[in-house]
């Protein structure tokens, strides 16, 4: 397993956040993109298949079920970040607020490829917010 800022090393990686609006709002990973677990099966057009996925949810659940949709519509380099939201805050990592209250826009044709996580997906030294295939 790796931890997330090791799995974005250089690169870009898509950091996808598959919680309802109301989680979303309340706090989410810096650079991070909202796309609601209901809604990705519209929004798989505007991911980049090149670049890394991040996915994560709440805890893991819903996170899991968007990267076996994503893992069986073709993506090859898609992870689910272990531990979730709760497991990324508990390591005391960084987290935002929209000024706006509000989700980005993931039914615009721009592409939501991405999202450098090198800044904002700094490791734990307890470890705790690792990725898993």
């Amino acid at each position: 397993m790796a931890t997330l800022s090791r799995v974005a090393g250089d690169g870009e990686v898509q950091v996808i956040d598959v919680r309802n609006p109301d989680e979303w709002s309340e706090g989410h990973l810096p650079g991070a993109t909202h796309v609601p677990l209901a809604a990705l099966p519209a929004a798989i057009g505007n991911l980049d298949s090149s670049a890394p996925i991040v996915l994560h949810c709440k805890g893991g659940g819903r996170s899991s079920i968007a990267t076996s949709l994503l893992q069986a519509r073709g993506f090859a380099n898609v992870t689910n970040l272990t531990g979730g939201y709760e497991g990324w805050v508990a390591a005391g990592l960084p987290t935002e607020k929209d000024t706006e209250g509000r989700s980005p826009d993931w039914k615009s044709k721009r592409s939501v490829k991405s999202t450098t996580a090198r800044s904002s997906a700094r490791s734990s030294s307890k470890g705790k917010a690792r990725t898993k295939k």
